[in-house]
């Protein structure tokens, strides 16, 4: 397809001069076709926030929460793109342990049911369920299933 001139040097610059426009194209998925059409990057429809720029500046702080506060729109561009876990693997957690699989299993196991894990440990059940580990965790829950013997 051959590129055509645009009015705006990106789609960064389109969003911000027209919005509505912008939000339309992006709810009925013609962001990419737009992109392609004018010669605009495909990967990042803001124009600015890539991969690299994602991570450059995310070395410039030692959690993601500082991250996020100084620079919402590179931190969220990252997480939208799923390259957070790319752009802040030097940062600490400051949210606790790491939940491994093993540590999901271990706090699992103080529940019977899904409800209660999820209630009162919900951050190792919210990396359980994003890990699709919910089934390995829960194996020994009942689940509501008793069994009644006659």
């Amino acid at each position: 397809m051959k590129t055509e001139k645009s009015q705006y040097k990106s789609s960064g610059e389109w969003k911000r001069a027209d919005s509505s426009a912008y939000a339309t194209a992006r709810a009925n998925g013609l962001l990419d076709k737009i992109c392609e059409h004018f010669g605009w990057s495909k990967n990042n429809h803001t124009g600015y926030w890539n991969l690299e720029r994602c991570k450059e500046d995310a070395l410039k702080y030692s959690t993601r929460h500082e991250w996020q506060k100084a620079k919402k729109s590179g931190y969220w561009s990252a997480k939208r793109n799923k390259w957070i876990d790319e752009c802040c693997k030097h940062m600490k957690s400051v949210n606790g342990p790491e939940w491994t699989l093993k540590a999901c299993k271990d706090m699992a196991k103080k529940y019977t049911k899904k409800s209660d894990w999820k209630k009162y440990s919900s951050a190792s059940y919210e990396s359980a369920r994003k890990n699709n580990w919910l089934y390995k965790c829960t194996k020994h829950m009942n689940n509501g299933n008793t069994k009644i013997s006659i």
